[in-house]
C-alpha cells in the first residue's frame, strides 16, 4: 500500500533473480544483497576432473543464496 492507501502497481515484466551459476556450470557469482557487490568463483581452476569441478560449483552455488550466505564475506571465507 502507498501512503495514500492505494495499492501499489505490479511491474509490467516478470522479475527473476540473476542466475548464480553461469551457463557453462563452472563459474559461480555470489551477489551481496546489502552492498550490491559481486564476487566470482571459477571452479575450472581446480586440479580435479571436470565432473568434480561441476559438482563442486553446483553445491557452492546452492549456498550462495540469501537464505544461506547473505554476504560475499561468508562465501570468501568458506
Amino acid at each position: 500500500m502507498s501512503r495514500r492507501g492505494r495499492r501499489a502497481s505490479l511491474p509490467q515484466t516478470v522479475h527473476h533473480r540473476p542466475d548464480v551459476l553461469d551457463g557453462g556450470g563452472l563459474v559461480v557469482e555470489h551477489r551481496d544483497l546489502r552492498d550490491g557487490s559481486v564476487r566470482s568463483y571459477d571452479f575450472s581452476a581446480l586440479p580435479v576432473t571436470e565432473a568434480m569441478q561441476r559438482s563442486l560449483a553446483v553445491l557452492f552455488a546452492a549456498r550462495c543464496r540469501p537464505q544461506r550466505w547473505e554476504s560475499v564475506e561468508t562465501s570468501a571465507n568458506v
